[in-house]
């Protein structure tokens, strides 16, 4: 495992020998006046004449290898500086509209001991002075800004400043050692993903061990009025289960129902408590099923006729679920999802018109409890973009990574792709947006915990903020901000093996 180790030690191992005769730098002040904006323009253009003066300087001091670190920098800023590319040996193609190397770049000398000293101390100060005057401004327009806007501001000055360990710590990195003794930066959300997995799988085993072993119950009259043989009827104080099956079968739901209710206010927050008279109903053949339907009290004309083609379905006006699929592993396999979406719903208000969190949420825990992916809301949908790319992977396949699946569409995609899925509902969702979906949850679950998750459940479900609203201001990031974080996240920790 990664261990953190701190800020200061990096800085200190990265911090070069002090020259004999330190340059001083002048700080860069900030106007009074204008904008955000202005202010901001004002202080990078300073940075940016600092930076071509010590380019200048290692020009002149035969810093070779330096001077194009500082060209490196420059044009991360400012994409088109002329000088800059010339130096990195890019030229204009006016065809391609776009700066290009017609032969490969080779790194030059490093200049003199001394030298690199004297540069490592100029280019470290002027990097203070900016970092300084940009916080300083952040600050200043704190109230204005929002935090997705601030992170935003962060991020850029990174790129400007990449070795400033202040940035890096505001923007939530940590140093790391690699096991060789080398030290690195990577954020803290990938540091307590591995943590937090281990105290999940723990959590998630301590629930099933303590499911206590279901009880025989009672059908009540109106259930024994359907006239269906009800072989099982089984339950917990979270939790009844009627099965035309048998009682394994009924026996097997109501352990995982009652287990999916015990650990999901850990996962996601929110109440272990049930809804008093909760049931599930199992229900194999189509003679059963269709008399369950069609007789079923409470249910309208178009309940029935749109329950004929699900294969499991809330019962209205009930606190019920109702199972009805081909065979034992499926009906399962729905039972938990919906255990998981009636979970939501109760506690927060969430509905099939928050496409991601249902499919997201309920697949997660389906995989984490059960280890199948079998209940999706999936349509070839005319919502995605045609122009992406379109992924040849089979979601039945029980061994398929979604991670490494959401990782590889992510790195071929619009950076606002993540948007898409984030508007629709479970009905439009494609099975591209179905495995994003699942990483995002993923993503927040692992990466940010339980009280972020929650968060973000209340406010959707209350309607209080949109999906992109709730994440951006909980995450302090934009949303293609998001979608980068995620897939490097993806990139660096990989699958999960619940």
């Amino acid at each position: 495992m990664l261990q953190a180790v701190s800020v200061a030690l990096l800085a200190m191992l990265a911090a070069p020998a002090p020259p004999a005769e330190p340059t001083a730098t002048p700080p860069i002040s900030i106007s009074q006046r204008g904008s955000y904006d202005d202010q901001k323009a004002g202080a990078s253009m300073v940075h940016r004449e600092g930076l071509e003066e010590l380019a200048n300087w290692c020009q002149k001091n035969k810093a070779f290898l330096q001077r194009d670190d500082v060209y490196k920098t420059i044009i991360e800023i400012v994409p088109d500086h002329a000088n800059a590319r010339k130096f990195l040996k890019y030229s204009f193609d006016k065809k391609a509209k776009a700066w290009v190397r017609k032969r490969p770049y080779r790194a030059p000398k490093s200049g003199k001991e001394d030298v690199v000293a004297e540069y490592e101390t100029r280019l470290a100060a002027l990097d203070d002075a900016l970092v300084k005057a940009t916080l300083d401004l952040i600050k200043k327009f704190e109230d204005k800004l929002g935090p997705a806007k601030r992170g935003a501001e962060l991020r850029e000055l990174l790129k400007a400043a990449p070795n400033n360990a202040r940035i890096r710590e505001l923007l939530g990195y940590v140093a790391v050692e690699d096991g060789k003794g080398k030290l690195r930066w990577t954020t803290r959300v990938i540091v307590e993903t591995e943590e937090r997995r281990a105290a999940t799988a723990k959590a998630l085993t301590k629930v099933q061990e303590s499911v206590p072993d279901p009880k025989a119950g009672e059908a009540l009259k109106a259930e024994k009025d359907l006239d269906i043989d009800w072989a099982g009827v089984r339950g917990t104080e979270r939790v009844r289960v009627l099965a035309n099956t048998n009682v394994d079968e009924a026996d097997a739901v109501a352990k995982m129902s009652h287990a999916s209710w015990s650990f999901l206010p850990g996962l996601v927050g929110g109440k272990s408590r049930t809804p008093k008279g909760f049931t599930i109903y199992l229900i194999e053949g189509e003679t059963d099923r269709s008399t369950f339907i069609d007789t079923y009290p409470g249910y309208s004309d178009a309940d029935r006729e749109m329950n004929r083609r699900l294969e499991s379905a809330w019962i209205p006006n009930t606190r019920g679920i109702a199972c009805w699929s081909g065979n034992v592993k499926t009906r399962i396999d729905h039972a938990c999802k919906q255990t998981t979406l009636f979970f939501l719903n109760a506690n927060f208000g969430i509905t099939t018109k928050r496409g991601w969190l249902v499919e997201g949420i309920g697949l997660y825990v389906n995989q984490m409890v059960l280890g199948t992916r079998l209940c999706r809301h999936v349509t070839k949908s005319e919502y995605v973009d045609q122009t992406e790319p379109r992924y040849d992977f089979d979601l039945q396949d029980a061994d398929a990574d979604w991670m490494t699946i959401a990782g590889d569409y992510l790195d071929d995609v619009k950076p606002t792709r993540l948007a898409g899925t984030l508007g629709r509902n479970t009905s439009e969702m494609s099975p591209e947006d179905v495995v994003l979906a699942y990483a995002l949850v993923a993503y927040i679950c692992e990466g940010h915990g339980p009280k972020a998750m929650e968060t973000i459940l209340r406010r959707v479900g209350r309607g209080d903020a949109s999906s992109v609203v709730a994440l951006e201001e909980l995450l302090k990031m934009t949303l293609p901000e998001i979608q980068t974080s995620l897939n490097d996240w993806l990139d660096e920790v990989g699958g999960h093996d619940f």
